[in-house]
């Protein structure tokens, strides 16, 4: 009987559930896809891989590495929306130190005129 407990206890069924952080990959990818920003979609397409890797490692009965990948995933995540802030804001800034609204009508003005 204590073999039967045992060689079940890797089984599916018996295992805790595991947050696979999939919901928050793919809200980075589409929010990296939105904003054009290449670095944060190959996290964000990491991410939804490893989140994917949960699943597969739970049917297969290793918790251990369910944990791992959706621990990874989540990390991912993360990495690309904190990529894709960083980026905005650089951008912001990069806007207006280069002369902001008024330097961007100035140029549109030139283009106008040719």
């Amino acid at each position: 009987m204590e073999y039967y407990q045992n060689q079940n206890a890797g089984s599916p069924s018996n295992m805790m559930p595991v947050e696979d952080h999939k919901a928050l990959a793919i809200v980075a990818l589409v929010l990296s896809i939105l904003c054009c920003n290449i670095l944060s979609i190959v996290f964000a397409i990491i991410a939804i891989v490893k989140s994917s890797d949960v699943r597969k490692y739970m049917m297969m009965g290793q918790q251990e590495m369910a944990w791992q990948s959706g621990r990874r995933a989540g990390l991912f995540g993360w990495i690309s929306i904190g990529v894709l802030v960083a980026s905005m804001i650089f951008q912001a800034v990069w806007f207006y130190a280069m002369g902001g609204m008024e330097m961007y009508q100035e140029m549109l003005q030139n283009m106008m005129q040719k």
